[in-house]
């Protein structure tokens, strides 16, 4: 009897929160996404580096891959343990005979929400973000508006993506560089058919909707009756600019980021990839 050979799709090279690394993972998806009811092997060998906190990105695409096309990823665990061990330590990677403590506390969990748990939601926030020690240094009444914005951003996904499907986070604290950085990913419609339908059409493209969003508009879409008294991605921005962060958003087509505005992109920059959903990466720098 012939053996049938395994599907196997790689992930290669340098995965970095930017424009060229959220490249990379959506290419794998988009090879993934065209088979049906399948079992993947996720070929990790030549993959040199990985920001661990897009492993929220690597979670909400896994679970689109299982809900839509019934597809189930599977690794080699004990070469990942050995090379890639804080995909255990934040939780992405569950085995039974590789559990990894996260000795040096530099991750926050790899995790997702559903829009009925907007209070583990806050708690994740209160107690995993801001009291991790990769925060010390900022104020702490920075840090309370901060969390109202976190609260906004997720209260607004769930108001206008058009999704039931979770949220989905992780972190990671980068001692030696000084940074800190957060990734929020959702599975709904993205922000420009919501933003579009709200001016009337007056927004066509995707990087325009982000920046509309960014400039406070989006409180006029908000339901009063959940006002957390957050700015949402406005006081996420304003904190960023202030503070020598860096903010970024992924949606459809197109990659925007505060650390592209002085360079020859303008702000944003058009992807290989259609995402549906939404990407935010926010950077606390400490330097």
């Amino acid at each position: 009897m012939e053996m049938v050979k395994p599907l196997v799709i790689p992930i290669e090279g340098e995965i970095y929160t930017s424009s060229q690394g959220v490249n990379k993972l959506m290419q794998f998806y988009e090879e993934a996404s065209k088979y049906q009811d399948a079992n993947i092997v996720v070929d990790f060998y030549n993959m040199t580096w990985i920001d661990a906190n897009l492993t929220a990105l690597l979670r909400a695409l896994s679970y689109r891959l299982q809900k839509e096309n019934k597809i189930q990823l599977s690794a080699d665990f004990k070469f990942l343990s050995e090379n890639f061990s804080v995909l255990f330590k934040n939780g992405w990677l569950k085995h039974e005979d590789f559990k990894i403590e996260d000795s040096y506390e530099t991750t926050i969990p790899c995790t997702n929400f559903l829009p009925t748990q907007e209070t583990e939601f806050i708690d994740y926030i209160e107690k995993k973000l801001m009291c991790h020690k990769g925060m010390d240094s900022i104020d702490k009444q920075i840090r309370k508006r901060i969390k109202s914005d976190l609260i906004e951003i997720f209260q607004n996904i769930f108001r206008h993506a058009r999704t039931d499907d979770p949220c989905f986070i992780c972190g990671q604290f980068y001692p030696t560089k000084k940074f800190f950085v957060l990734t929020m990913v959702d599975l709904g419609v993205g922000f420009l058919p919501p933003i579009q339908q709200y001016t009337g059409g007056q927004i066509s493209t995707h990087v325009e909707a982000i920046r509309w969003a960014l400039s406070g508009k989006s409180t006029l879409i908000k339901d009063p009756s959940l006002e957390t008294g957050g700015l949402g991605l406005e006081g996420i921005h304003e904190y960023c600019v202030k503070n020598k962060g860096i903010f970024q958003i992924y949606t459809g087509t197109d990659f925007w980021g505060t650390d592209l505005e002085n360079s020859i992109w303008q702000g944003s920059r058009p992807l290989s990839c259609d995402f549906k959903g939404s990407m935010l990466n926010l950077f606390f720098n400490f330097n």
